[in-house]
């Protein structure tokens, strides 16, 4: 949905980031950091720390919590990696002399991994709400609205916390950023109509979050520019969108072909009806019209649905109730079908053609990263295995001639 601000991930120490990608970087480093981690029997089975890359909150919260989890293995590590793999890099400026970076350097302490922790909070507040929206198997638009809220609600709490202190002006620069995307929303209709669409908050959301009738006198008593009752905002877009799909359910091309002249129908319907029957026909022709789509509204906003749950699939749901409700359905069609995205580009083409490759190819591609890596883990152990012996004779050899200068 959006990519984390820098401001954010530069709290995250810029050691964790190097150390990380070095050990990553080296299928010795790997295998001895695995060995470190089976001094701790209680972390369970070995694992490789992922990587953050600048596109996604998930590697970031990924390399964090992985990195927290196995605190003590990378602590180890960097203590004693120097002695087996020499410096982690070598500086040589310009005209002066060469500078070794011992992993030593990279040893983080109590605070800092402290400061790291609360990072991987605010990180992982992000990273837990754009998941919900993230979801291939059902429809997630309606999901906006609640999400860019409870994240903003999470932050603004935070921002006021003095643990958080030290990230007090990231988090008011991300709280900036969501409300950059927030304020995107008055721009289209559909986020309102997905939110109708979902049985669980239907209009009822948009009242208790957004205010009614009172807030909107409210907000004029304390002489806010422009303000806006949400309520009677969201069902004017409601009743408009309901006039639009009232007839298209029924097949009608248009709104129009629902309310065309009652003697032009019937004149080219039957020629043999009377005046009292074209009127009545077009008199309940037009209720029909009026009526009916504001009946079926309703009856769909007044049921409590107590048994709807937060996390109902929407499609599998107005697929059971098509019939109960025929026009909401026929709006669901083209709704729910909106992925829940921040970039113009991702059109409607691109993403109906992104969807029928991943499932067209899903089958007949090989995971050539798994295969690699596995193979490459063979190998490493082999050689990780070769380095022992070949450490092991040249304590022998050095034990010995230490042996032989001493008689």
């Amino acid at each position: 949905m959006m990519v984390p601000p820098a401001c954010l991930l530069e709290h995250i120490p810029p050691v964790l980031f190097r150390s990380q990608s070095s050990i990553q970087a080296s299928g010795q480093r790997k295998q001895v950091f695995r060995r470190f981690q089976l001094e701790h029997p209680q972390l369970g089975n070995t694992r490789n720390i992922p990587l953050h890359n600048n596109t996604r909150w998930g590697s970031a919260d990924g390399m964090l919590n992985v990195s927290l989890d196995l605190q003590d293995p990378i602590t180890s590590f960097v203590e004693h990696t120097d002695a087996k793999f020499g410096p982690i890099t070598t500086l040589r400026p310009k005209g002066g002399p060469a500078r070794e970076i011992l992993w030593s350097t990279f040893k983080l302490k109590k605070h800092d991994w402290t400061h790291v922790r609360l990072c991987a909070e605010i990180i992982g507040d992000a990273n837990d709400y754009q998941q919900i929206c993230s979801s291939t198997q059902s429809p997630t638009l309606h999901q906006v609205i609640p999400v860019l809220e409870s994240l903003a609600t999470c932050w603004e709490a935070k921002a006021k916390n003095p643990k958080f202190e030290v990230f007090h002006d990231a988090l008011k620069k991300g709280l900036a950023k969501i409300n950059k995307y927030y304020k995107k929303l008055d721009n289209t209709d559909v986020y309102i109509l997905a939110l109708l669409l979902h049985p669980y908050y239907k209009l009822d959301y948009i009242e208790s979050e957004w205010g009614g009738q009172a807030e909107y006198k409210a907000d004029i008593a304390a002489g806010e520019l422009n303000p806006t009752n949400w309520t009677v905002h969201a069902r004017s877009i409601t009743e408009k969108a309901m006039k639009h799909y009232w007839p298209l359910c029924f097949g009608c091309l248009t709104a129009a072909a629902a309310n065309e002249e009652p003697d032009a129908a019937s004149a080219s319907s039957n020629t043999r009806q009377d005046e009292y029957d074209r009127a009545r026909a077009a008199h309940l022709r037009n209720a029909h019209a009026e009526d009916g789509w504001k009946t079926e509204l309703r009856r769909y906003l007044d049921d409590p649905m107590a048994d709807v749950k937060k996390d109902i699939n929407t499609v599998e749901w107005w697929w059971k109730h098509q019939k109960v409700f025929l026009t909401l359905a026929c709006m669901a069609v083209d709704i729910l079908a909106i992925p829940a995205a921040s970039r113009a580009c991702l059109d409607p083409e691109l993403f109906e053609q992104i969807e029928c490759l991943k499932y067209r190819w899903r089958g007949t591609i090989d995971d050539l990263a798994a295969a690699n890596e596995a193979e490459i883990e063979r190998i490493e152990m082999g050689e990780f295995e070769n380095m022992e012996k070949v450490e092991e004779l040249y304590r022998q050899a050095v034990s010995e001639s230490d042996y032989e200068s001493a008689e």
